[in-house]
C-alpha cells in the first residue's frame, strides 16, 4: 500500500467539515436579514465551529492537490495561511471566493488559530467577522471542495 492510501483522506476531511457546518447551522441558523444579523445574540460557539469548518474544508482542498497530512498539522488551525497555500495550489479553479469572504477568512484567523473560540479567554465577545458572512463562506468552501474530494476518492482510494 503507497503512503497516499495510508494518510486521512480528502473526503475524510471535506465530510467532517461538512458535519461543523450543520452542527453551526442547528446551533444559530444564518441570518436571513442584516437586521437579523443585528439581533443576533453572540456565541463563541457557532463561530468557533464554522472556523473548523472552513480549516477542514481547506485541508479537504489541499488533500486533493497532494499535500500530505503532516504538511497540513505544520500549518495547524493557521486559516490565513491555509488560505494562502491553497490559493497557491488554484483554489480559484474549484471555489470562487468574494474579496470579502477571503478577507472574512483572515481577519477571522488570528483568534481561530489562538484558540479564543475554544477557550474562556475574559469576557470578550469575538464578532469581528459577521456570522453570515462566515456562514457563507463556509458554506462556499464545503460545496466547492465536495466533488473534486469525490473525484480524488476514486482515484487514490478505491
Amino acid at each position: 500500500m503507497n503512503n497516499t492510501k495510508k494518510q486521512v483522506s480528502a473526503v475524510s476531511f471535506q465530510v467532517l467539515g461538512r458535519e461543523f457546518l450543520d452542527a453551526a447551522e442547528a446551533l444559530q441558523p444564518p441570518p436571513k436579514s442584516q437586521l437579523d444579523e443585528l439581533r443576533m445574540t453572540s456565541s463563541r460557539v457557532p463561530y468557533y465551529l464554522l472556523g473548523h469548518s472552513i480549516e477542514l474544508s481547506l485541508k479537504a482542498f489541499l488533500r486533493c492537490k497532494g499535500i500530505d497530512v503532516a504538511s497540513l498539522k505544520r500549518i495547524g488551525h493557521d486559516l490565513k495561511e491555509l488560505l494562502s497555500v491553497a490559493s497557491r495550489n488554484k483554489l480559484d479553479d474549484v471555489v470562487k471566493l468574494s474579496h470579502d469572504q477571503s478577507r472574512a477568512i483572515d481577519v477571522f484567523s488570528e483568534r481561530y488559530s489562538a484558540k479564543k473560540y475554544e477557550y474562556f479567554i475574559g469576557a470578550e465577545i469575538y464578532a469581528e467577522v459577521r456570522y453570515g458572512l462566515l456562514f457563507e463562506t463556509a458554506s462556499v468552501l464545503s460545496l466547492g471542495v465536495k466533488p473534486l474530494c469525490g473525484e480524488d476518492y476514486k482515484k487514490n482510494y478505491l
